[in-house]
């Protein structure tokens, strides 16, 4: 199969990034003619992927042209309306939304008190974004042009016929923005586990991976340590992000900092080598989660996950089983819940290996043949 997928960009720099890599590279894998077109300069994926920076919309559309794809696998809004209108009228095309911009202005989906959207975008967003506090920052302006953005290009994508999403809990988003339901098709990420679940690691160690942004929650993930400051050896922050600033003087006011450290980004390569020594993985999201794929990766290494109860996450972590659930935005229920596995060696090693054997069930082979199926039904 020749499959061309358009993104934004053409190195791992985030989540969708991180899934398009290993997406790109199963894909070539087992046989599949695979290109990517993408706008910024550079490109930093898998061998075996042939690949085409472009300018502007003219650039896009000859490089989709000469590739003669037998399907165009369109990665969140990569594609301007006129151009993804004209390859709409040519080629099969998969969208896959992997966040909540589609249908909402400011991308969070939570309201300032933790409360998780639950209405249709329409012009009530507008009232949200300040008095709700949705917008999430001092200056509306960004989240209002975003709107604006929505309302143009949300009715055409109503009507896409194949529409790809990694959580029920973000098909219940597109649901409740008119998508029609036999079209939007819940294919979870996937992660690779080894034969045996891995030892688990004696250091109280805890990990967190992902943005350092104020949705994320590494303050609460701090300020929940700090409570419970015997229990635990270290806190490895590994990414980077505004709020980075404001966690480092959190932990200082709590008199944890000398055992907090901000590790900055890492390869997965080097990630997979941190999780392979810490006690835990630590996911504190005070936004919904579209998946939380970082939650997964360490129950493929056997590591147990605590992470909050909201957005995709339940979908794959079962609280008390494979995870511990906590409620988000609480530093107290946060505590709690990572005391039990820090204190616990025989909890620890059970949570971790039904994490091990959990993520059996999100193998690239099940992602691969269920992607297939959409990209068939795509086709016909």
């Amino acid at each position: 199969m020749r499959v061309l997928h358009v993104n934004a960009n053409g190195a791992p720099v985030g989540g969708t990034e991180t899934y398009l890599a290993a997406l790109l590279a199963a894909q070539v894998a087992r046989g599949d003619s695979v290109s990517l077109v993408h706008r910024n300069a550079t490109a930093n994926f898998p061998t075996g992927v042939s690949y085409e920076a472009v300018q502007d919309d003219d650039d896009a559309w000859g490089s989709v042209q000469r590739q003669k794809p037998d399907v165009v696998h369109v990665h969140d809004w990569s594609l301007s309306r006129e151009l993804e209108k004209r390859v709409r009228a040519r080629y099969p095309v998969v969208t896959s939304l992997h966040s909540f911009a589609f249908a909402c202005a400011s991308g969070e989906h939570y309201f300032r008190d933790g409360t998780v959207c639950t209405r249709r975008h329409g012009v009530g967003c507008l009232a949200g974004l300040t008095l709700k506090g949705c917008a999430h920052g001092r200056d509306p302006r960004r989240p209002v042009e975003q709107f604006l953005e929505i309302s143009r290009r949300l009715p055409g994508l109503r009507e896409s016929r194949a529409i790809v999403v990694a959580s029920s809990f973000v098909r219940s988003v597109a649901m409740t923005n008119g998508f029609a339901p036999e079209h939007c098709h819940v294919i979870p990420y996937f992660v690779r586990r080894p034969a045996e679940p891995p030892p688990l690691g004696r250091s109280r160690d805890v990990v967190f991976v992902g943005r350092v942004v104020r949705n994320k929650g590494v303050d609460v993930l701090v300020s929940a340590l700090a409570l419970i400051p015997t229990m635990w050896s270290r806190l490895l922050v590994v990414g980077d992000g505004w709020n980075r600033d404001r966690c480092v003087r959190l932990s200082i006011e709590l008199g944890v900092r000398e055992k907090v450290d901000f590790l900055g980004w890492r390869s997965p390569r080097e990630v997979g080598q941190i999780l392979e020594r810490v006690r835990m993985l630590a996911l504190p999201s005070r936004w919904p989660e579209p998946f939380g794929i970082v939650g997964l990766e360490a129950m493929a290494q056997a590591r147990p996950v605590v992470a909050s109860r909201i957005g995709g996450i339940p979908e794959w972590l079962d609280d008390g089983r494979t995870g511990l659930l906590a409620t988000p935005g609480d530093p107290a229920s946060l505590a709690e819940a990572l005391a039990s596995v820090l204190d616990d060696d025989h909890r620890a090693e059970s949570i971790g290996y039904e994490g091990w054997r959990r993520a059996a069930h999100f193998s690239v082979e099940q992602h691969l043949e269920s992607l297939d199926d959409v990209y068939q039904r795509a086709a016909a």
